[in-house]
């Protein structure tokens, strides 16, 4: 069921990691409860575990942290962050091949679907 009280919590721009810790910790004081984050992108994803380690948390018993990106940040932290793999390359490779063919007056495709991939470490089970 939709909590519409929630969505406080999960409006406006979280850009660093500092930000999402404190943004996680307001919405625990304020009685929100979780056990997991999926964050928007890996830098979010981090901010969640520090704020996991500043309350004390254990990762990933207490509480789950996903990522989103798979980037170079999924080894800047211990336990190793979980993280959905979006394909960025494989994508970036079919935009340019289309971008060439729509050039050279070809044929192309008119809708690619990609797949992410969870590639999971320790901050998940």
């Amino acid at each position: 069921p939709e909590r519409p009280e929630l969505l406080q919590f999960f409006k406006g721009s979280h850009e660093d990691i500092p930000a999402m810790a404190e943004h996680l910790k307001q919405a625990a004081t304020q009685g929100v409860t979780f056990h997991g984050v999926i964050a928007a992108d890996d830098i979010l994803a981090l901010g969640a575990v520090k704020y996991a380690r500043e309350q004390g948390l254990r990762i990933p018993e207490d509480l789950a942290v996903i990522g989103y990106n798979n980037s170079m940040l999924t080894n800047a932290c211990e336990p190793g962050l979980t993280s959905v793999d979006n394909k960025l390359e494989t994508q970036c490779q079919h935009l340019i091949t289309t971008l060439m063919n729509v050039l050279n007056g070809e044929e192309t495709q008119t809708q690619t679907m990609f797949s992410g991939q969870l590639i999971k470490r320790g901050t998940t089970h």
